[in-house]
């Protein structure tokens, strides 16, 4: 089984207020919205960083339901 790796640069916000900014492996979609249309509960955001005070600064991995993101940008 082949596994293509593509990742890309994005920024999610999620209905909570909470800005996650970091890298998603889109694999052999070319595009944010390809990746997030497959029909897959979450997406895991990697080498994130994000608003919440306690943890600016700290890179983690996050995995984050659909039904709890506002809006994804590509950056």
């Amino acid at each position: 089984m082949s596994y293509e790796i593509n990742p890309q640069k994005i920024r999610v916000k999620t209905i909570d207020g909470l800005e996650i900014e970091g890298m998603m492996n889109t694999g052999k979609e070319k595009r944010v919205s390809d990746h997030l249309m497959k029909d897959k509960p979450f997406i895991t955001v990697y080498e994130a960083t994000n608003t919440d005070i306690a943890l600016k600064g700290i890179k983690k991995t996050f995995i984050i339901a659909k039904t709890n993101i506002a809006w994804v940008e590509p950056i």
